[in-house]
């Protein structure tokens, strides 16, 4: 098979795919830009929550103790402690399945500090979560969805294969803006293409390896030679039958200061199930490290600090969260993400009107002309 072959046989999976996953890839890729801008704007319209220090504030466990009875029918599941006395601590709550309510507390009194508020109150944000996570299908929407990232990671590779900037760069990047509708159409699909590509296809990736972590995740260890899940393993609390579970108490967080000298405590996680550990983290130099604690014997199980080699597979599974997210270049890659979600819809339009000039007739030398030619 010659290299024209190849290129025909990937102009055709490219235009099919395209066809077939186009709309349901837009609608991930837009709600993910959607979401991405509701992060920036929902704190210009919520009113900031400021303390007045008065004297020393209260001891962490005994803050935990009074958070713990704060909200009731609900089970405390995390506290953030911030690094300005002037801020509250922020306190998370389960109140059912998949349902959690935060509220802020006055660390010098234990109080809450307004209403308790649903963690995705909103309907407009739960639809955005529904349609970016699982197309309002559920668990076999998650499914599709992962399916759909699959695809559109290939169409995006398609895409750069048979860009024709690879025969001259000018080319690929130049958009003729007073040549005709047909033309301008194709330079503007084939330029926005190339530029959102590689940033689409991780984005997309990476949702597919989430939506199927039962079976990728093992497979991702495997070909870095990495134990699998070991720290999920290791890092559960062990039942002792006949003894209740132990609340979180000076001696506990003593224990963790023990094992991590060094910061302040940033926030502590709660077990929420039976084999639940405590976690108390720290932050030093910019990174997160961690001590877990064993409910039932009050032991440390495991510690994450600066100085825990990571294996491979476990900075692999780390490295998908900011390649996802676009925060692995702060506020630039944010913004460039925004782009990058709204690219898969114009993607679409413009590929659809490509698809219609070559359904209206046309013959197929004229057709892919466009595509295989050497001028600018």
């Amino acid at each position: 098979m010659n290299s024209k072959q190849v290129r025909d046989v990937v102009f055709i999976a490219h235009r099919y795919i395209g066809l077939v996953v186009g709309l349901l890839a837009a609608a991930i890729a837009l709600t993910g830009s959607l979401l991405i801008i509701h992060g920036w704007t929902a704190p210009l319209f919520e009113p900031k929550v400021a303390i007045t220090p008065t004297g020393e504030p209260l001891e962490i466990a005994e803050i935990v103790d009074k958070a713990q009875s704060l909200i009731p029918n609900t089970t405390l599941e995390s506290l953030d402690i911030p690094k300005e006395a002037t801020e509250p601590i922020t306190g998370w709550w389960m109140a059912g399945e998949d349902k959690w309510t935060e509220a802020s507390i006055n660390s010098y009194t234990g109080e809450l500090l307004g209403q308790p508020k649903p963690e995705g109150s909103s309907a407009y944000i739960d639809f955005l979560l529904n349609v970016h996570i699982t197309l309002l299908g559920g668990e076999k929407g998650a499914y599709v969805a992962g399916i759909v990232g699959l695809l559109t990671t290939i169409l995006c590779i398609s895409g750069i294969i048979l860009w024709p900037g690879w025969r001259r760069l000018a080319t690929g990047f130049k958009v003729k803006w007073d040549a005709s509708t047909k033309r301008l159409n194709f330079d503007l699909h084939k330029v926005v293409g190339i530029i959102a590509a590689a940033f689409l296809s991780m984005a997309m990736f990476t949702g597919f390896i989430w939506n199927y972590s039962t079976w990728t995740t093992p497979l991702i260890y495997a070909a870095t030679f990495s134990p699998q899940a070991a720290e999920a393993q290791e890092s559960v609390s062990k039942v002792i039958p006949g003894k209740p579970p132990l609340k979180f108490t000076d001696s506990l967080l003593a224990k963790a200061n023990a094992a991590l000298p060094e910061g302040k405590v940033t926030s502590i996680k709660f077990p929420t199930e039976p084999k639940g550990v405590f976690t108390v983290s720290k932050e030093i130099n910019g990174q997160k490290v961690n001590a877990l604690i064993d409910r039932y014997s009050g032991e440390i199980i495991k510690v994450k600090d600066l100085n825990t080699k990571k294996s491979l597979g476990d900075r692999v599974m780390d490295s998908f969260m900011p390649v996802h997210f676009g925060t692995f270049a702060g506020l630039p890659s944010r913004i460039f993400y925004v782009f990058v979600g709204l690219s898969p819809t114009f993607l679409l339009i413009t590929g659809f009107i490509m698809w219609r000039y070559r359904r209206g007739g046309k013959s197929q030398h004229q057709l892919k002309t466009p595509v295989l030619s050497k001028h600018s």
